[in-house]
């Protein structure tokens, strides 16, 4: 039982922060000029069309 606590605790503390670390490394892109890529959701500034979630 001594042994489980301390992971719990560090599940506790440090699972949020990598599953919001995974879900702010998302990578968007332009549909038709995908070699227009950023990390944040945006315009394409080729053609002025709203920039989509790359798949996994």
């Amino acid at each position: 039982m001594t042994k489980i606590v301390p992971v719990l605790i560090a599940l506790l503390l440090w699972g949020p922060a990598a599953a919001q670390s995974a879900e702010t490394e998302k990578i968007f892109h332009c549909p038709t000029h995908p070699e227009v890529r950023q990390e944040v959701p945006g315009i394409c500034p080729a053609c002025g069309m709203k920039l989509v979630p790359v798949a996994p």
